[in-house]
C-alpha cells in the first residue's frame, strides 16, 4: 500500500522506441524493454441506439488465461523499465515512510461503557480494533486485528458494519472480500477470532 506511492514516479520510457517498433515488438536499441501489445477483437455493444466499440472487452474476462498472461507480460515490462531505478524507488521509499507516523492511534470514543478505537503498529499494515473499559488506563481489549486476518490472504479490505462490542460482548458483523466472493464474518471479543461464511456476490 505504502510502496504504491512510488508509482508517481514512473516515468515512461518507451518514447526510446520508434512508433513502427512499437506496432512489431522490436527495437533497435539493445536492452530496451518492448511493451506488451494487447490483441484486438472487434466487440460492438448496442445501448440505447447506439453503438460503441470496445476491442479490448477480453481484459475483464478474468478466467480467460491469456488475460493473465498479458498481465504478467505488462509486470515483466515495468519491472524492466523501472529497473534502472531500483535505488532511487528505495530512498524515496523510505524517506516517504520516515514522515509517517507507523505507530498511531485514533481518537476514543465512549459507548455502553467502553472506549473504542482504532490503532497502528509499526511495520504491520493493518488497523488494529481495540476497547478499554470505564477508563482509558484499564486494560487493552483487542475486538479485531485485521493483521491476524491478512494472513495467506494478497489483500485485506474490512468494512465493519459496527466497531463496536456490547456490553455483554455479542459478535461485530463484518464484510470481508475473499476470493471474488463476499465473506460475511463475525469477531468475538478477546481473543480476535472470526469465522467466517462465504456468500457469493
Amino acid at each position: 500500500m505504502k510502496k504504491s506511492l512510488v508509482v508517481v514516479f514512473l516515468i515512461v520510457t518507451t518514447t526510446l522506441l520508434k512508433p513502427d517498433d512499437k506496432a512489431t515488438g522490436t527495437s533497435d536499441v539493445p536492452g530496451t524493454a518492448v511493451p506488451p501489445v494487447a490483441k484486438k477483437f472487434h466487440t460492438e455493444n448496442h445501448i440505447n441506439g447506439g453503438t460503441l466499440v470496445d476491442d479490448y472487452k477480453w481484459l475483464r474476462e478474468k478466467s480467460n488465461p491469456e488475460v493473465a498472461q498479458y498481465l504478467q507480460a505488462e509486470n515483466a515490462y515495468a519491472d524492466a523499465v523501472m529497473k534502472p531505478t531500483e535505488a532511487l524507488q528505495t530512498k524515496l521509499y523510505e524517506e516517504m515512510v520516515s514522515h509517517i507516523k507507523e505507530t498511531d492511534v485514533d481518537v476514543p470514543y465512549k459507548q455502553d461503557g467502553y472506549f473504542y478505537y482504532a490503532r497502528w503498529e509499526q511495520g504491520k499494515q493493518y488497523q488494529i480494533f481495540a476497547r478499554k473499559k470505564a477508563s482509558l488506563d484499564a486494560a487493552e481489549e483487542i475486538t479485531v486485528d485485521v493483521n491476524q486476518l491478512a494472513q495467506g490472504e494478497k489483500f485485506m479490505a474490512l468494512a465493519p458494519t459496527s466497531r463496536a462490542l456490547t456490553a455483554t460482548c455479542s459478535l461485530i458483523p463484518l464484510t470481508i472480500p475473499a476470493s471474488g466472493n463476499i465473506a460475511c464474518s463475525y469477531a468475538t471479543c478477546a481473543p480476535a477470532k472470526t469465522r467466517r461464511r462465504s456468500r457469493k456476490k
